[in-house]
């Protein structure tokens, strides 16, 4: 028994075999059956003429290859619905490539009987189901004359037969899934064909169905060669294959049991690598800079000027974002302050740190930060932090020279605390480049934001009294808000981060006056976003919408020209760039993760993710433009929300969770959450003292 599964970019075919193997597979590719993908374009099978041929007419492109087909066969069926019906032996296809280069074959008909086979250039395909897609590769196709055929056992009835350059097909770049879930009846195994370009990776996710226990071997073959051989892999996991860059090969994965069973592929997936080096131009204006990071604790993107909010909430951040680039679609990868900030410092997503947890999580020893890395490099470093979660207490002072606790003591801090200290460390610093990181509470609630800002977007309350932080904290609690309550909320969020941005504005003027503008990168961003009763909800932690986890990030280095990037970036993103364009010693696979923030994919359908497993929701969201996914755990078909995020940005109007989209993003969770297990650093425990816990509750994170 013989299946085709399903292929990517006009490089990958999977077949699934059993009993047989197949035969001639250098030069076609394989492709899945499915329904219409979006994007495919050209012309349905025009009327049929009397003399039996039809011409098809495709669309040409200015930069791709026009064509025609010529569809003969030995007679004429009268079945209306159908416009063609071949009969034993069967016909074929005809048409011109001016190029030797990929193209599709859409087929959609009826098989009858014992069923047909697709050949071109002596290679024999299955096609064992009525809608099919092929993608033939360009060692296949030669410029000028080219035949497919089909061989027909009994009777194909087709509807439409469609021919056209597989570049315009399918969106270079992105991610695509390759075999929807799909069952091996042991023994037996799953092949894919493919000519990879360098730090592609093969994802796979297995279940062992009824063959629990049963290892799986994977072998890569090039010709004759054997590249690689993995013995003794379990069958119920996430597999990570990393096929050799360039050449066509064959991946196997067969079960080292040789008694019957089960094995079920939930999906495989052809990732592609993610990190690409700044232009020279980048590196070199970066060289020798100085860095400051500047985190606005539950800063959410949409509410800053320079991201097309209506209100003048961040005039200076908005300043400096004119000449800065800015990227408007940045996402953080978790909705809490521990997990995500230890992503902006290690570049590892949090279901690979594991510093999730806030009563007992803390940075392993195996972690590595950038601050570390750039102290190793001879900078000075040093970081002020309002928020405990960054905080000694669980590790994240790791590579910093000097470490400043603003909430020790158990007071409430404000934004203006930050500029005694941040002055202080830069003298301290001298002549040595600098890497400071300042993480402010603003406008993290609750909203004790000083005169004259308190008061600017509302007037009701113009002082901090006892009855406005009585209402404030009623509302936050988020019982019987009256649209009142939420617009004073919005108001307050607003005018907290007016002040944030107050004495942002007057950090940029120390480093001005100190003549060190110039010659420091800057970088505005947050640790995750709030929600301000979007969805029903308050805060963050459990908050996956857009609303908790669309970030500022807006990196400004002199000399540059200023951009605005529409495309996902992440959080990990950021220390991935930092070591790009400083040079140091990253340690991890930056194909893996994180991608240089000036050189992204040049498409919008990157996947980003987010999760929390703070809180008592734990939920883990996962986006490949335009559908986004929040599953809450555990996971089942109830559990999942399906957005399509370009018709409905607000995410109010969820969509049948099924479908390739859904399978594709379900694929996606399983896959990370499985790998993070194998992967995942091992975090450390958290330590807390009595007075760690003091200052947890004073400033409302941990309450009696």
């Amino acid at each position: 028994m013989i299946g085709a599964v399903m292929s990517e970019m006009g490089k990958v075919v999977l077949w699934f075999v059993s009993g047989i193997r197949p035969v001639g597979l250098v030069g076609l590719v394989f492709l899945s059956f499915c329904s219409g993908r979006a994007g495919m374009v050209g012309h349905p099978i025009p009327p049929l003429r009397d003399d039996g041929v039809t011409i098809l007419r495709m669309n040409s492109l200015a930069d791709q290859p026009s064509f025609s087909g010529e569809w003969s066969v030995p007679r004429l069926g009268q079945d209306k619905a159908f416009r063609r019906v071949l009969w034993k032996p069967g016909g074929s296809v005809h048409f011109q490539a001016k190029l030797k280069e990929s193209y599709l074959l859409q087929f959609q008909g009826r098989r009858m009987g014992k069923g047909a086979v697709v050949a071109i250039g002596g290679l024999k395909f299955p096609l064992d189901k009525d809608s099919a897609e092929f993608v033939i590769g360009p060692e296949a196709i030669e410029p000028g004359a080219n035949e497919i055929k089909f061989l027909v056992e009994d009777e194909l009835r087709v509807s439409s037969i469609r021919i056209l350059p597989k570049r315009i097909a399918v969106l270079a770049g992105a991610d695509q899934a390759l075999a929807d879930e799909m069952t091996l009846f042991m023994p037996g195994s799953w092949k894919y064909f493919l000519r990879p370009v360098s730090g592609e990776r093969l994802l796979l996710s297995i279940d062992a169905g009824s063959a629990k226990g049963a290892n799986v071997r994977i072998i890569i073959r090039t010709g004759s060669k054997t590249l690689e051989s993995r013995d003794k892999v379990r069958s119920d996991a996430a597999l990570v294959i990393r096929p050799v860059p360039g050449q066509f090969q064959e991946i196997e994965v067969r079960p080292e049991s040789s008694r019957s069973g089960i094995l079920r592929l939930n999906q495989s997936l052809l990732v592609r690598e993610r990190s690409h080096p700044a232009p020279r131009r980048i590196r070199k204006a970066a060289r020798d800079k100085s860095v400051l990071i500047i985190c606005l604790d539950a800063a959410r993107g949409d509410h800053l000027g320079a991201l097309g909010y209506s209100r003048r909430t961040t005039p200076f951040i908005d300043r400096l974002a004119r000449e800065s680039w800015v990227f408007s679609d940045a996402v953080a990868e978790a909705a809490y302050t521990l997990a995500s900030t230890t992503t902006l410092h290690t570049g590892l997503p949090p279901d690979v740190h594991r510093v999730l947890s806030t009563f007992t999580s803390s940075l392993g020893p195996s972690l590595v930060t950038v601050a570390e890395l750039f102290r190793k490099k001879g900078y000075f470093t040093a970081a002020i932090s309002a928020n405990p979660y960054f905080g000694r207490a669980y590790g994240q002072d790791r590579g910093f020279a000097e470490f400043v606790e603003l909430f020790e003591g158990a007071r409430q801090v404000q934004a203006e605390d930050f500029l005694e200290p941040f002055r202080r460390i830069l003298e301290q610093a001298g002549e040595r480049p600098f890497f400071v990181y300042l993480h402010i509470r603003e406008p993290h609630q609750d909203y004790t934001m000083p005169p004259p800002y308190l008061g600017s977007f509302q007037s009701q309350y113009l002082a901090q009294t006892e009855e406005l932080r009585a209402r404030t904290h009623r509302i936050l609690d988020g019982r019987d808000n009256t649209g009142d309550d939420l617009a004073l909320l919005r108001d307050l969020y607003d005018e907290n981060l007016l002040y944030a941005d107050s004495v942002i504005g007057r950090l940029l003027e120390i480093l001005a006056t100190l003549r060190l503008d110039r010659k420091t990168v800057k970088i505005i961003t947050s640790d995750h976003g709030e929600g301000l009763g979007e969805h029903g909800m308050i805060g963050h932690n459990v908050v996956l919408q857009r609303e908790g986890i669309h970030i500022p990030l807006i990196v400004q280095i002199p000399g540059i020209s200023p951009r605005r990037v529409l495309l996902p970036a992440i959080t990990s993103d950021v220390p991935v760039t930092l070591a790009g364009l400083f040079g140091l010693e990253y340690p991890y696979d930056q194909s893996t993760w994180g991608t240089n923030l000036f050189n992204l994919p040049a498409e919008r359908r990157r996947l980003t993710r987010a999760l929390n497993s703070n809180g008592g929701f734990p939920a883990f969201m996962a986006e490949q433009y335009p559908y986004r996914m929040i599953a809450f755990f555990p996971i089942t078909e109830e559990s999942v929300e399906l957005y399509n995020i370009k018709d409905d940005p607000g995410q109010m109007n969820p969509l049948p969770a099924e479908g390739l989209p859904a399978e594709t993003l379900r694929f996606l969770i399983r896959t990370h959450l499985k790998n993070s297990d194998k992967q995942a650093a091992a975090s450390g425990s958290a330590s807390l003292r009595e007075k760690d816990l003091e200052n947890l509750k004073s400033l409302g994170y941990v309450h009696q």
